[in-house]
């Protein structure tokens, strides 16, 4: 499911997503050097960054991104 141009979200049909996960994946899209966000299935609500996502940024690393739990987040880079 494509939001916009650079932000996306890879759910079924049947997913239940969680808008406050969505708003904050938006939000996140939004810091400078993001090129790309994605919201996997698993994608929920954090702590004002999404869990659950992947975040793509050629000039940018931004620690909050990536949590000690990689396999849930990362920033890629």
């Amino acid at each position: 499911m494509t939001m916009n141009k650079n932000v996306h979200v890879i759910s079924s049909d049947d997913s239940w997503l969680d808008q406050q996960a969505i708003d904050q994946l938006h939000q996140t899209a939004k810091l400078e050097g993001i090129e790309r966000a994605v919201g996997l299935p698993d994608l929920h609500a954090g702590r004002g960054i999404p869990i659950g996502a992947a975040f793509w940024s050629p000039s940018h690393v931004y620690p909050h991104c990536s949590p000690s739990a990689i396999d849930r987040q990362m920033l890629v880079m």
